[in-house]
């Protein structure tokens, strides 16, 4: 399991010391942290890779923790509106651009 922060919490809108939602980041921020490392080493790493991927793109793996926390109840929805106020979200892809993939050449 993930382990989280207080500033997993506050990124995520608690107060620092609230513990009571650290289940469910906990599953978010694992979850983000899975799909970084599935961007930089689409073919599976090391835990020395996967360590040092998630240290150094730490800000797309908060990014994603947000991303998903926020979303929480409108999980698969793409858009919305309700009562004049339309909301689109961003795809989860979004926060993996910047994240350079690395592979073995095999001969």
């Amino acid at each position: 399991m993930a382990e989280i922060t207080s500033k997993h919490r506050i990124l995520c809108g608690l107060d620092s010391n609230d513990t009571s939602e650290d289940d469910v980041i906990s599953v978010y921020l694992e979850k983000a942290q899975n799909k970084v490392v599935k961007a930089r080493y689409p073919f599976g790493c090391t835990d020395i890779q996967r360590e040092e991927t998630l240290e150094f793109y730490s800000e797309n793996v908060d990014g994603l923790l947000v991303y998903y926390y926020n979303k929480i109840g409108a999980d698969n929805e793409t858009a919305h509106s309700d009562s004049g106020t339309s909301r689109t979200y961003m795809k989860d892809s979004d926060f993996l651009d910047d994240i350079v993939p690395v592979a073995d050449v095999v001969l």
